[in-house]
């Protein structure tokens, strides 16, 4: 305890030192307006979010408030001050409760490298301005060690528990990258420093020039692959977000119905599933799917829960909410239970509370999850329950980006502070997974770790999918 309030500690002594240098935002904000906008923080989170203290106790969570509170004392920018917060809030380890910066257009400078985080390494991809790709290691970024830059990073966005496979992913995308880094530092360039001795100077880019060299990866919402020879069978979903598959018109459940209907004609032994760039989505969709993985019924959620409701008066007023949580709703979606804690009924809108059948077409060989930092919520839950529950199931990668005993997340309650205009995203659901043998704050641990190498990632090898189809092989 002792320990883990030095290092916050440091960190805020540490940030200040970093603005000692021009920031972005010229304007500073007084005392009186950083510390009103703080008590009102404080007073959402605690009257709305159920969970701060699953992963932090009360006692450090305080401690960590009042040392936030104690640098609020001088005027700060809101650069300075957004860090504070962020700082702040990734304390609660809960990774869908986050604050915005609401930035302006003087940020529209972007990097024009793409980086690759491998191992404990930062590689240099790919150089946008001459398209080269040496995967040559970085030692720092205008003298900024790459350490130094993941650790201020990290302080800018929570994850889910203790798990930290979700923390270097920001490096891989130029976009992600270059919101943080803004956030973190004010320079005109980018000056690389190989482990090499070699060093390279690049000046930012915009975003419409970065999106002519480096487009959007759109990933297809779900892929589908059955080979009748190898009796291999690949199913890839990169989201569970009913609104993506109703944007383009796609029936998910017909889709993975008939999927299934062919691996069962086609008597596939094994089955693959990618959900290493799924996000999450909705719940129900990921609990559908575990229907076609079992034979036997199953609950999937013990409980989803809310802070007392309805949420105090004086609250309302500051935050954008729900329509589920307002007062003419309640009744329809909530019941009281022991003390003034709310839960969830079970109704048709969440499947995830009442006992589900099993599908006639169910797959029941040989299942392997590929899994990495970006399998979060909906799909670290899938994960979860087929870890704790399903035979022959293995899983290759990395550790899940969402913890395995549950997530708060679901609906979210929205507040932007009135002088800084900064905002936070205040989730309002805890959703428990009907789980028993988990540790707490952790995600799915692969039974086969696998990481890429930086030949790898020049060849465009799938090194899990190559590892999956070797363990076929050998077993």
């Amino acid at each position: 305890m002792k320990y883990f309030l030095i290092s916050i500690f440091s960190s805020l002594i540490y940030w200040n030192n970093i603005f000692a240098q021009p920031d972005f935002y010229k304007k500073e904000y007084t005392p009186e307006q950083i510390q009103e906008d703080f008590q009102t923080y404080k007073e959402v989170l605690s009257s709305l979010h159920p969970s701060l203290y699953w992963h932090t106790s009360k006692q450090a969570l305080d401690s960590i408030w009042n040392l936030t509170e104690s640098q609020l004392n001088q005027s700060l920018s809101k650069q300075e001050y957004f860090y504070l917060l962020s700082l702040a809030t990734t304390k609660i380890n809960c990774g869908h409760t986050g604050t915005n910066a609401n930035l302006d257009k003087a940020f529209d400078q972007y990097v024009p490298l793409v980086f690759r985080y491998l191992g404990n390494e930062l590689y240099l991809h790919r150089d946008l301005t001459t398209q080269n790709e040496p995967m040559k290691i970085i030692q720092s970024i205008n003298g900024h060690s790459v350490e130094e830059i993941l650790q201020s990073a990290t302080h800018l966005q929570g994850t889910d528990g203790y798990i930290s496979s979700p923390k270097p992913l920001f490096f891989n995308n130029p976009y992600r990258f270059s919101y943080r880094y803004q956030l973190l530092y004010d320079e005109p360039n980018y000056k690389i420093q190989f482990e090499d001795g070699s060093s390279i100077l690049r000046n930012p880019i915009s975003e419409d020039s970065l999106k002519k060299l480096y487009p959007f990866r759109i990933n297809p919402l779900l892929e589908q692959d059955i080979n009748s020879d190898t009796k291999i069978a690949k199913l890839t979903i990169n989201t569970f977000d009913k609104y993506s598959y109703k944007s383009q018109k796609l029936k998910y459940k017909k889709a993975i119905k008939a999927f299934f209907k062919e691996v069962k004609a086609a008597k596939v032994s094994h089955l693959v599933i990618d959900l290493r760039n799924n996000g999450g989505g909705e719940d129900n969709y990921a609990s559908f799917l575990y229907r076609y993985l079992t034979d036997q019924s199953f609950q999937y959620y013990e409980s989803m829960e809310t802070m007392p409701l309805p949420y105090p008066e004086e609250v309302r007023e500051k935050v954008y909410l729900p329509v589920e949580v307002s007062n003419v709703l309640l009744r329809k979606f909530f019941i009281k239970k022991k003390g003034d804690r709310y839960f969830v009924k079970a109704t048709p809108r969440t499947k995830g509370l009442r006992m589900q059948r099993p599908n006639a077409d169910a797959f029941l060989g040989k299942v392997y999850f590929l899994i990495s930092g970006t399998s979060f919520s909906a799909a670290a839950e899938l994960a979860a329950f087929a870890k704790a529950y399903r035979p022959n199931t293995f899983f290759v990668g990395q550790e899940t980006g969402g913890a395995m005993q549950g997530n708060t997340s679901g609906l979210s309650a929205y507040l932007t502070l009135k002088n800084t205009n900064i905002s936070a995203y205040i989730p309002l659901i805890r959703y428990r997974m009907n789980i028993d043998n988990y540790e707490l704050g952790r995600g799915v641990l692969p039974d086969y770790p696998v990481v890429a190498t930086p030949n790898d990632i020049l060849t465009d090898k799938d090194v899990e999918m190559d590892f999956v189809r070797q363990l076929i092989r050998q077993k």
